[in-house]
């Protein structure tokens, strides 16, 4: 289920336009196009001769070999267990760049959708500090092999593993979100990434994208393909803004990590430019004629505390009208 990408590199995206907060866009031709070769190649490559060796095997208890990696659905013939996503190793190296991604600390509660053998939790509180780990899969053998993995790593006291349906597990508690999923489930998640976990959160995936929500970071290394989000606070609506005591009114619509709106100023509306958030940072450029200020702030609700910077540094203050939030969740996957 790898990408195989050529070259290295790592770099921070500009932020794209995405759909507007609240409201669904379903996929273009092309989009669901890409969508649909990229699931069918990988079910030539990979499905087809496992669901083969399946059949053919049907009845023992052989263990069915792919990609470095096995499956043991627990003596249900793998075609009938409803994988949403089949299991496929992440290589040590991936997992650590991946948890470097992430920046994973001693603070982090991780959790892991689709956690096979439970490397990637089980690396992060053993090699990294992790508060605690946790990781569900829907193969049996593959956690009771995870469980063994923490005990033997020293571990088993905070990583917890579960058989569970990654579409019925709470996420909301997490710091850090690790994934290896195909791209429709991934789109499938992202409302819910989107509404769940708190501003702030970093997402990591391996090997597929998020559609038009862009990545915030992404690692293309050695054929393996990693990005890297963090959750916006969602900071849409209208905004009365206090600049060391004179009122301003500011308008903003956000589409995922982007900004876009108006800031009302001595009675004229000014665009406000190159707006993004990253998780409760907020950033953004004002131009009145010659003069720009860049406004700069941190979320808490409804309410932002920041400076602006111009010829000089003013603090100010800005409190959302109440009944203005459009939620972050409602946004189709």
């Amino acid at each position: 289920m790898m990408l195989l990408t050529p070259g290295a590199s790592r770099r921070r995206s500009s932020f794209a336009a995405g759909p507007p907060l609240g409201k669904k866009r379903p996929l273009g031709g092309k989009q669901a196009g890409a969508s649909l070769r990229s699931v069918g190649a990988f079910f030539a490559a990979r499905l087809a001769p496992l669901m083969l060796a399946a059949f053919c095997g049907a009845g023992s208890a052989q263990t069915l070999e792919f990609e470095q990696s096995s499956v043991k659905p627990g003596g249900i013939p793998f075609p009938f267990l409803e994988l949403d996503v089949p299991y496929v190793k992440t290589a040590d190296g991936v997992v650590e760049r991946m948890l470097d991604l992430a920046g994973v600390n001693e603070e982090d509660y991780l959790i892991d959708l689709g956690s096979g053998d439970g490397r990637i939790p089980i690396a992060a509180v053993r090699d990294r500090k992790a508060r605690y780990g946790f990781g569900v899969e829907i193969v049996p053998d593959l956690v009771d092999k995870a469980r063994e993995s923490a005990r033997e790593a020293g571990v088993g006291d905070r990583v917890r593993f579960e058989v569970q349906d990654l579409f019925e597990t709470d996420i909301s508690s997490a710091t850090v979100l690790t994934m290896y999923l195909l791209p429709d489930v991934n789109m499938k998640l992202r409302p819910r990434i989107l509404s769940e976990l708190a501003p702030g959160t970093r997402v990591v995936s391996h090997a597929f994208d998020m559609g038009e929500w862009e990545s915030d970071e992404s690692d293309h290394r050695d054929g393996a393909s990693l990005y890297l989000w963090i959750v916006p606070a969602n900071i849409e609506g209208e905004w009365n803004v206090d600049i060391d005591g004179e009122p301003h009114r500011l308008s903003l619509r956000q589409t995922f990590q982007r900004l876009q709106g108006t800031l009302e100023r001595n009675g004229r509306e000014l665009l406000v430019e190159a707006g993004a958030m990253r998780g409760t940072d907020v950033h953004f450029l004002v131009r009145d004629g010659a003069e720009a200020t860049q406004y700069i702030g941190r979320v808490a609700g409804d309410s932002i505390i920041g400076l602006s910077m111009d010829s000089k540094h003013r603090q100010w203050r800005a409190s959302r009208d109440a009944g203005k939030v459009v939620s972050t969740g409602a946004e189709g996957g």
